[in-house]
């Protein structure tokens, strides 16, 4: 995947998350997720036990070596009638202690970008890993959890 350009002094580049990022990361959450109640952070705990549970399946969006991105992701089987989850229930509870490599489907966690890095395409980067694991792992489908920064001043409307 070519680098993406975002200032002229630096690339947007995407690699696997390492344990030393989750500092980044969880900071990458807060500033994505500031209008969530910080119980609704997952910590360094918790990152730790999905990158433990799945490294290939995370992902970090650097600038520099700054995290500006991120993404989480596991492997589950779904029963193909019940589609009636919750994002706890699939994911452990933000552990992945769900993760099961003989699974058909590739789960979209959690993704975030630092506001201060938002339209610049950079959510769509670890899409296209997420994307290429399928293909390499030759998984059934890819479904994803979201959440919407923003979205209380705008519900209901």
């Amino acid at each position: 995947m070519p680098n993406l350009k975002i200032s002229r002094s630096g690339r947007v580049t995407i690699r696997r998350a390492r344990l030393e990022d989750i500092p980044q990361i969880i900071a990458c959450s807060q500033s994505a997720y500031a209008d969530y109640p910080p119980n609704e952070i997952y910590d360094e705990g918790l990152y730790e036990m999905q990158i433990k549970a799945f490294p290939d399946g995370q992902f970090v969006a650097l600038s520099g070596s700054r995290v500006v991105g991120y993404a989480t992701s596991l492997i589950v089987s779904l029963d193909e009638d019940e589609y009636g989850y919750s994002v706890d229930e699939i994911s452990g509870s933000g552990t992945f202690s769900t993760h099961d490599n003989t699974g058909d489907t590739l789960y979209g966690a959690d993704i975030a970008v630092d506001p201060d890095f938002r339209r610049r395409g950079i959510s769509g980067m670890p899409y296209e890993r997420r994307k290429s694991l399928l293909t390499r792992l030759n998984l059934r489908r890819m479904i994803a959890y979201g959440r919407i920064p923003g979205y209380r001043e705008h519900a209901g409307k």
